[in-house]
């Protein structure tokens, strides 16, 4: 993996979980916690499908 898509995937994590966040209105410790670990889940899996599916990756 290169440099430039580790960044790409901890941005779309760090932007998802901050939504989430935002969404949910809980600002407490363990629900940042749950959906940073999420976060990080759901940014590997789109990463992962791209280059799967073939799509142009950064």
């Amino acid at each position: 993996m290169t440099a430039r898509r580790i960044f790409a995937i901890a941005l779309y994590a760090a932007f998802w979980t901050g939504f989430m966040i935002w969404w949910s209105g809980d600002t407490g410790i363990a629900n940042i916690v749950i959906l940073s670990i999420c976060g990080v889940i759901v940014a590997t899996v789109w990463a992962w499908a791209m280059q799967r599916f073939g799509y142009p990756t950064i």
